[in-house]
């Protein structure tokens, strides 16, 4: 793969897809590419191709089967919780042997009498003030030691620290002094060993000094401070009930319109985003009577990358024997890579009234892909039809009526005096075109647009009779599933044919590989299939409820196509770029 052609040009874009190429290799393919524009369309086939993982949520992930955790995760489990159950129980008895340590040296010690002090907390900066007992000390006892409402205790010691875990006793007057500025709030007394009641010295005054203790927070600045949080917080929740007023005033003055919004995982923007592939490069299938999908319209030659043959017969069960009828078709057409187009074989014998005639025909057509870019294809077909119709003379009655094309009755008028032929050659053109525009296709078709001879059924040349043109428009649509197990087609058909026009609503539904179908037409005829749909062979019955021109009433048409498709090609297709 030194440099791209045409040969290697789709491994060339496979690997640019897959990020492959070197900076100077993507440069070469973007040259390539500028000199030859028609390639453009499989650049763009082979970019549409990538798939990019999408972030998918199972919406029912508790009923998801869990996997079996290994039984040395148990293991593991059981003996992490039997280590922290040994740890904590050691440590809970080891604390529970230093409690009882604890209480039996503090049960050989008397106990104070004094429980509780309260204090004001009052902030020092430069002197020694008393702190003032507000509540009487007493005993845990039922005795009471001070009934006094209020006392004064000097201690007398100065420059010592307190110690948290026991207080020095003294027989003498003692003043404990603190050296921070400040006090707490409220001080616990109750400390081991306590000073006993009777080395204590009540006075008027109780001067404190100096403390080691941590600095104060002084309940004044506590509830100011509280109280400008919860001024800010009042100024938050106004500037929020204002913002939420103006929101409110601006929704009111707004008009809201309504809009409309696709969804892009949604399944009617996947259907509208689809490009051609999804609707040219299918193997059609059309419960229409007397009909293939190729005589619906001629431009289906080649719309699948396969070799088709394709082989269908046609019984037209009438109660009256004389207009009966029987048909065979056989077919052959394919994708021509290096053409850019279609090419088919249409081969037609038709045998009614027990051979009173018989008519041969074939069809060559070539159908060439235009391409205007990757949402947008132009299938146009050309037809060249050649045939002979033989006119059985000994069953033929003067003056009769016949229904040799179904709702399309002809009198044979005969002048005796003149020979009457047998042959009859005839040569004309037809022409279609199939539109394929993202998720839909619609198009059209004209045959026997040179109107050939077909004096058949008078030998007056005075006056030469001519075939009538046929005019089909079709157009339809496809809905898969995510999984692509279900396809559902709908597709309209219209054909008009000398005086007679006729319309058909019909929808064929593909579940893996059956296939039920069926059509409406407008003048109450009705179509079913049923059949095995596959990708290298199909087999598909058909039954038809027509009306008839000739006895006024329906009879049955009944039809059976076989198709048979080679491999699916690997080469990307090829267009014509316009």
């Amino acid at each position: 793969m030194n440099i791209p052609n045409r040969e290697n040009i789709d491994r060339w874009l496979f690997d640019w897809t897959e990020g492959n190429l070197s900076p100077s290799q993507e440069m070469q393919l973007e040259e390539f590419l500028i000199e030859n524009p028609d390639l453009s369309i499989d650049a763009d086939a082979w970019d549409a191709a990538t798939v990019s993982s999408i972030p998918f949520a199972y919406e029912n992930q508790a009923s998801l089967k869990k996997r079996k955790k290994r039984v040395f995760a148990y293991w593991q489990f059981y003996a992490l919780m039997l280590l922290i159950a040994t740890g904590g129980t050691s440590l809970y008895f080891s604390s529970k042997t230093e409690t009882q340590q604890i209480a039996a040296k503090t049960s050989n010690t008397p106990k104070s009498p004094i429980s509780k002090i309260t204090t004001t907390p009052i902030k020092n900066n430069n002197y020694q003030e008393p702190i003032t007992i507000n509540s009487p000390i007493s005993n845990s006892g039922s005795q009471n030691f001070y009934e006094a409402p209020s006392y004064q205790v000097s201690l007398n010691k100065q420059n010592e620290y307190i110690n948290t875990n026991t207080l020095p006793s003294s027989s003498e007057n003692e003043k404990v002094t603190f050296d921070n500025n400040t006090i707490t709030n409220s001080i616990e007394m109750a400390i081991q060993p306590v000073i006993p009641i009777e080395n204590i010295e009540l006075t008027d005054n109780l001067d404190v000094s100096a403390v080691i203790s941590e600095p104060l927070i002084v309940a004044d600045e506590i509830i100011q401070s509280e109280n400008e949080n919860e001024n800010e917080n009042e100024n938050e929740n106004e500037i929020e009930n204002g913002k939420e007023n103006e929101d409110k005033k601006l929704s009111r003055k707004k008009i809201n319109m309504p809009t409309l919004k696709l969804n892009s995982s949604s399944q009617l923007s996947k259907w509208v985003k689809k490009d051609v592939t999804n609707t040219n490069q299918k193997d059609r299938v059309y419960a229409i009577s007397e009909k293939s999908n190729l005589d619906l319209n001629n431009s289906f030659v080649g719309n699948i990358s396969q070799l088709k043959f394709q082989s269908m017969s046609t019984v037209r069960w009438i109660d009256i024997a004389e207009q009966q009828k029987i048909s065979q078709q056989i077919s052959f057409d394919g994708y021509l890579r290096e053409a850019k187009a279609g090419l088919g074989i249409i081969s037609n014998y038709s045998s009614f009234s027990n051979g009173m005639i018989q008519d041969w025909n074939l069809n060559l057509i070539y159908a060439p892909k235009l391409a205007i870019n990757r949402y947008l294809t132009i299938e146009p077909s050309m037809k060249y039809t050649f045939g002979k119709k033989v006119l059985n003379s000994s069953k033929v009655i003067n003056n009769s009526t016949v229904e040799v094309e179904t709702n399309q009755l002809e009198t044979f008028s005969i002048d005796p005096n003149q020979a009457i032929g047998k042959n009859l050659w005839y040569r004309d053109l037809g022409a279609g075109l199939i539109i394929n525009a993202g998720p839909i296709y619609f198009g059209g078709q004209v045959n026997n647009l040179l109107k050939h001879q077909d004096n058949l059924y008078s030998n007056d040349y005075t006056s030469i009779r001519r075939a009538d043109r046929e005019l089909t428009l079709v157009g339809g649509t496809d809905f898969n599933s995510k999984n692509g197990n279900f396809t559902f087609s709908p597709y309209i058909f219209h054909t008009i044919f000398g005086s007679q026009s006729s319309t058909y609503l019909g929808a064929s539904i593909h579940l893996k590989s059956f296939l039920l179908g069926g059509s409406y037409q407008t003048n109450g005829s009705s179509s079913g299939m049923i059949g095995l749909h596959k990708d290298r062979f199909s087999l598909l019955c058909q039954t038809s409820y027509a009306s008839s021109s000739y006895t006024q009433s329906k009879s049955f048409i009944h039809q059976l196509t076989i198709r048979i498709n080679s491999n699916i090609s690997k080469k990307t297709r090829r267009y014509l770029y316009l």
